[in-house]
């Protein structure tokens, strides 16, 4: 193998024969890497490879070239583990067949291996995997992949269907996507603008992508603490309040985008499908916004909003210590508690629904010693599931 060929047609196809194997994949995607690694483990354990794994600390080209009592060896490796010296050593050796062991090497769009003689020769020598980038030449191909391995169910039919591939043609016009921003824009399509197998009107399309944008943002930099994802959130903000003067108003969309996110309702992220428990950073995010209300009201809301979002970068950085540490245990206790509204107006009914949402996050992280001292809180009076997490 001395081609490049990208990791959606390589995994269409039996892995052919080969002593190493070189992936490169798009930070903050990698979206088929580990299904990229278990075709290649799968080659390795009918080849009578002995998986093994890397002592930290050591060397990528000492384990590829170790005496061994099981045989040959295969190590599974990303590149962020070792020196650039040892990689360029161990790349060499890939390139030049020294070695008795194998190799799946791993590494991440934008390393400095990368632009070293070594690697080339490596890659030139074994050939290359990689995640690629999504343009008008290939999106057809990558869209009929990852509409046949998509976890929604019927939906291969979309891979024939030319309005939708309009919509994802302009989507990747305006620049190169990755895979994982395409498969995430595939699922916004089926799970917004179609219902019962019918295109839902162009107005209703485009009402639902108004208030859509504010989650995605807001999401992008839940995941991603920078300032690559906190401008365009607070840009957004900014240009809300300029069009229409209402901090009330825009406060309630944050809360209910972050009630989507703590609840796992956005249904266009494969980890809310599944049913996965909500991180501990999205519970922190969520506390704070119950927490800062009176800030973000009271003054200027982006600035308070910039403010909420570094104290979320920081709380994030040991999340378990935050929920006990003296400074906000009480607070956290406060927010929790649910209040008995009548007639609640849209502010205060979308403060509960985030409430209610954290609530039910909680009981269902009940093995998380950090939390255990919250799930008193999490039930109502009677000891019974608060009626608000039904709405929510």
């Amino acid at each position: 193998m001395s081609a490049v060929i990208p990791d959606n047609e390589f995994l269409e196809h039996g892995v052919a024969r080969g002593d190493h194997f070189l992936y490169v994949y798009k930070k903050n995607s990698a979206l088929l890497r580990p299904k990229v690694r278990d075709h290649i483990k799968a080659f390795a354990e009918q080849s009578g490879w002995h998986p093994s794994n890397l002592t930290p600390g050591s060397t990528l080209e000492g384990h590829l070239n170790a005496p061994s009592l099981f045989g040959q060896m295969f190590f599974v490796s990303s590149a962020a583990d070792f020196t650039l010296k040892d990689l360029k050593s161990a790349l060499f050796g890939i390139a030049h067949g020294s070695f008795q062991h194998h190799a799946f090497l791993v590494v991440c769009e934008g390393s400095n291996a990368l632009e070293e003689p070594e690697w080339l020769q490596a890659k030139d020598a074994v050939g290359l995997i990689e995640e690629p980038t999504v343009t008008i030449k290939n999106y057809r191909s990558v869209t009929r992949y990852l509409l046949k391995n998509s976890d929604l169910t019927g939906v291969q039919h979309f891979g024939e269907d030319e309005r939708f591939f309009s919509r994802l043609k302009a989507f990747v016009h305006e620049r190169g996507r990755s895979p994982l921003e395409m498969s995430m824009e595939i699922d916004r399509i089926i799970l917004t603008e179609v219902k019962s197998g019918l295109w839902l009107d162009e107005r209703r399309i485009a009402a639902g992508r108004e208030r859509q944008v504010l989650s995605e943002r807001l999401n992008q930099f839940l995941d991603d603490r920078s300032t690559t994802t906190l401008h365009p959130l607070l840009s957004l903000a900014d240009s809300t309040l300029l069009a229409r003067n209402e901090a009330g108003r825009l406060l309630v969309r944050l809360f209910r985008a972050s009630t989507s996110i703590v609840s796992g309702s956005d249904r266009r992220y494969k980890r809310n499908r599944e049913g996965n428990p909500a991180v501990l950073p999205y519970l922190i995010w969520g506390m704070l916004m119950l927490m800062r209300e009176h800030q973000l009201l009271s003054g200027s809301l982006v600035v308070a909003l910039e403010h909420l979002c570094q104290e979320y970068h920081s709380a994030t950085k040991d999340p378990d210590t935050w929920f006990v540490h003296e400074e906000n245990w009480q607070e956290v206790a406060i927010c929790l508690q649910p209040v008995e509204l009548n007639e609640p107006t849209t502010l205060e009914a979308g403060r509960e629904e985030l409430r209610s949402a954290l609530a039910a996050r909680i009981r269902e992280l009940s093995h998380n010693t950090q939390l255990s001292w919250l799930l008193p809180l999490s039930t109502n009076a009677n000891g019974g599931s608060d009626a608000a997490l039904e709405h929510a």
